[in-house]
């Protein structure tokens, strides 16, 4: 395939659908929402204390099988895994060198410009939870978006979602509807917070995202560095601080974090997930506030459902006692110093 006969339609379609919506000020009205409807009135607050009052639900406990998902944009390409967005820009990593062999220089044919051609032809729900239930799961968590910041659902907070570019179909809306026809539970996965730092590296050379538009840096922004600047030299866009100090990383802005709540509410209002999963990035200090105000919203909604909702975090992002803690493959018991993570 010739990267260039791709490039005029994938950067037609987003300035179509940048004319049509009001981005920040969608966020703004979530934002404000949220907030107002935490304030009085329901069982949970943005505080940890009254959050304690929170438990982990039977059928959580009871469901020794679930199914996650990742699938998306990073599909195209199939290289590596699911960090390819991020790794194509990245000179000496395999991803990088894929990419440039198969697609050219990556300033000419970046990730965005994958998005026309993942069509998912072939996606059907129905067909994909009759596999699930018949090997027994009981429940079903898709990656509703993942850390390169396209949104597999409807969204009023990006124009980069899959209902509106690709595939053109609300993919977490099916698979949400197919669950529960098929008595599953259903959930979604976030790593959006992690999108903050996720394209910070390709600026460090010629690239798309270096040379971002006010459009498409709706996709690739902010691009920011992860480590914190050292006094009176800039931070280094390729290095990556200890994944065990977050607060070593640069803090993620007020717009971002506001982007953050806005579209994690609209994936509770939009899909009533009876579980919500975070990546590990949570635990940034800066979140702490607004992951208060996540999950006061998400208890207060599936209270008003009658329904008992599992949100998760990974290590130390949230208290023990207000969520339910994952512990994933990456971590492993060392006989001498204990859990260390191995990604």
């Amino acid at each position: 395939m010739k990267p260039r006969l791709l490039i005029a339609a994938s950067v037609l379609a987003p300035a179509i659908l940048f004319a049509q919506q009001d981005y920040s000020a969608n966020i703004a009205r979530q934002v404000a929402k949220v907030r107002a409807e935490t304030a009085s009135g329901v069982p949970f607050h943005p505080t940890w204390d009254s959050l304690a009052a929170y438990r982990t639900p039977d059928w959580f406990r009871d469901a020794k099988f679930g199914i996650f998902l990742h699938w998306g944009v990073y599909s195209v390409p199939a290289f590596g895994n699911e960090w390819y967005s991020r790794n194509m820009y990245i000179p000496d990593n395999a991803a990088y060198k894929h990419q440039v062999a198969t697609y050219g220089p990556v300033d000419k044919f970046g990730y965005k410009d994958f998005i026309p051609q993942f069509k998912a032809e072939r996606f059907d729900p129905n067909a994909w939870l009759d596999l699930f239930a018949a090997a027994g799961a009981r429940y079903v968590v898709p990656v509703a978006e993942h850390c390169d910041g396209f949104a597999m659902y409807t969204s009023a907070m990006t124009p980069y979602n899959a209902a509106a570019m690709g595939p053109k179909r609300d993919v977490v809306g099916e698979l949400a509807i197919a669950a529960r026809a098929h008595g599953l539970r259903f959930g979604v996965s976030s790593h959006t917070a992690e999108h903050w730092w996720w394209y910070g590296a390709a600026r460090a050379i010629p690239s798309d995202v270096r040379d971002m538009t006010s459009e498409t840096a709706k996709l690739y922004g902010p691009a920011a560095p992860m480590e914190l600047p050292d006094a009176g030299s800039p931070a280094n866009p390729t290095k990556e601080p200890d994944p065990n100090h977050l607060e070593r990383w640069q803090p993620p802005d007020k717009p971002f974090l506001d982007a953050w709540l806005a579209r994690s509410t609209e994936l509770v209002d939009k899909y009533h997930p009876d579980f919500f999963y975070f990546d590990w990035w949570i635990g940034q200090p800066a979140f702490k506030p607004y992951l208060q105000q996540f999950a006061a919203y998400y208890y207060d909604r599936s209270a008003e459902r009658k329904q008992r909702p599992v949100l998760t975090y990974k290590e130390e992002s949230m208290p023990a006692n207000v969520a339910t803690l994952d512990i994933e493959r990456y971590f492993h018991l060392h006989p001498l110093l204990g859990l260390r993570r191995t990604r």
